[in-house]
């Protein structure tokens, strides 16, 4: 549902609207869309791609901030406004994001929640199961009082459109900086660097299928145990454009961030802290 509502904003939606919803054109907003272009560069150098590639991407964005704090059971509807109401969590969550009015709202905002509330979920399952390991994670490391619940959070949920072609439809190598990442891809893109090497991830086959990567965050938080998943995306078709779904999952501002058994040296700290570092560097702090 979320892809195919992505798939109608990108294609039905004009320029004019797409920009009614931009993501700086409100500062009291939070998400939103991003218009092709404004994608930052990443170590471009350590890429593979050529010259022409390397900063040229074009790809477009609309995201949506992930902040679940509380709400109803009820089934979430849409106005003629483009609001939600009712729905679990609807009314708190979305408030304070960027939507596109008219028609195209009304069918786009359910869709892309409703899909929001999930992965949500799978967060909660994944953070579970994070906490249930023997990496030795605190209980409230990766969101413990639930995703979005405390004093900020950036857990983020992308709908990507790349342009056909490996010159504009790209995205450089990197490490994503939060916790972990889940991504959903219908057509062949993302490339994972395994043992040196670049190699393509599996294709989503369902709507249920998704792809889990690791992030600096996870790195910082265990020491190291867990690696941070370079990867990069490139769009080898030169005809067909490319959507996929990436959903960020980060823990609260406020959530301790001191490694588990820190180096020698190494005090606590907070994920707002080290986030701001990741956004003012454009790398993940060593």
């Amino acid at each position: 549902m979320a892809l195919c509502a992505l798939e109608r904003f990108h294609s039905r939606a004009s320029q004019r609207q797409k920009e009614h919803c931009h993501h700086a054109k409100d500062q009291t907003k939070v998400g939103g869309y991003f218009r092709a272009g404004e994608e930052p560069d990443y170590d471009a150098d350590a890429d593979g791609f050529s010259d022409e590639e390397a900063g040229n991407s074009r790809v477009e964005d609309f995201a949506v901030h992930l902040r679940m704090e509380g709400g109803s059971s009820a089934p979430a509807t849409a106005t003629d406004e483009g609001e939600v109401r009712g729905g679990r969590d609807a009314a708190a969550v979305w408030g304070n994001q960027q939507w596109p009015g008219g028609s195209l709202g009304r069918a786009f905002r359910p869709a892309v929640t409703r899909h929001a509330e999930a992965m949500v979920r799978a967060g909660h399952a994944l953070h579970r199961a994070l906490k249930a390991s023997r990496l030795g994670l605190r209980d409230y490391a990766v969101g413990g009082n639930g995703i979005g619940n405390g004093n900020g959070n950036a857990s983020l949920m992308r709908m990507l459109q790349y342009p056909p072609g490996a010159t504009h439809g790209h995205m450089q190598a990197h490490t994503d900086y939060e916790a972990f990442t889940l991504i959903h891809q219908q057509s062949r893109g993302l490339q994972v660097l395994q043992d040196g090497e670049w190699r393509w991830a599996p294709v989503s086959h369902s709507a249920g299928q998704y792809i889990l990567m690791a992030g600096d965050m996870l790195e910082f938080w265990t020491n190291g145990s867990v690696r941070a998943q370079r990867h990069r995306v490139c769009n080898e078709s030169r005809k067909e454009k490319r959507n996929s779904l990436v959903v960020f999952f980060a823990a609260d501002d406020d959530t301790d961030a001191s490694p588990v058994a820190p180096p020698e040296g190494e005090g606590e700290g907070r994920v707002g802290s080290y986030l701001a570092a990741c956004a003012k560097a454009g790398v993940r702090p060593e």
